[in-house]
């Protein structure tokens, strides 16, 4: 009796310790940081300099940056904290002409989410994400402002430990009236009227499982 006892018992424990064991296989790897790069399009904005409505054509470029991840439900659902930047040229565009307005700095910091469908070893995702972004101009109003962001991309795993982050994305940036957005000896540039400005951004990042 006594030998049947200790046999469910020790049944028992070896099940708890399996299920213990599951929980534990489950939900590590819970943190995931990605850092990665990309090469980013922004689309013309107009404005105004004097009287004169022209483009500020902000020209394409590669951005870098990363995403740190937390799982909360089996890594297909995640809560993300993003950070990117780039540097690009500035040029004002009126009647086929085109004067030289220096660099632009371009920096994102988003928290958002991230929900993912599997299918195979691949996970396909999209994101949405709110936050801040700056626009730092050589000269010019270096300022913060409300941006939201899309995304659709991929994640395929090497091991255990990393994988591989592709992904699409369109960052939209709010803008004020009154901006300056960049400064020479020729004047400042203004907004015409428009009060947005939105990039399509494409990333692959390494995936780093803690």
């Amino acid at each position: 009796m006594m030998t049947t006892a200790a046999a469910a018992l020790a049944q028992d424990a070896g099940a708890l310790a399996q299920d213990s064991t599951a929980t534990r296989t489950k939900t590590k790897h819970r943190f995931e940081i990605t850092p990665y790069g990309g090469y980013i399009w922004t689309r013309g904005y107009d404005v105004m300099l004097g009287g004169q409505k022209g483009n500020l054509d902000v020209r394409d470029s590669a951005d870098f940056g990363v995403t740190a991840g937390y799982a909360v439900k089996d890594s297909l659902g995640q809560i993300e904290l993003i950070y990117s930047h780039q540097d690009a040229d500035l040029y004002f565009e009126f009647n086929g002409e085109e004067t030289d307005y220096g660099q632009v700095s371009i920096d994102h910091l988003h928290l958002g989410g991230l929900f993912g469908v599997p299918s195979g070893k691949t996970v396909w995702f999209t994101t949405l994400s709110l936050g801040a972004s700056r626009w730092a101009p050589k000269d010019g109003d270096d300022a913060w402002r409300f941006s939201l962001m899309f995304g659709l991309g991929a994640k395929y795993p090497i091991n255990d430990r990393f994988g591989i982050r592709f992904q699409a994305r369109i960052p939209y940036m709010f803008v004020e009236d009154s901006t300056k957005y960049a400064c020479n000896e020729s004047g400042c540039l203004s907004s015409a009227g428009g009060h947005s400005m939105w990039q399509f951004d494409l990333i692959v990042g390494l995936i780093i499982k803690i």
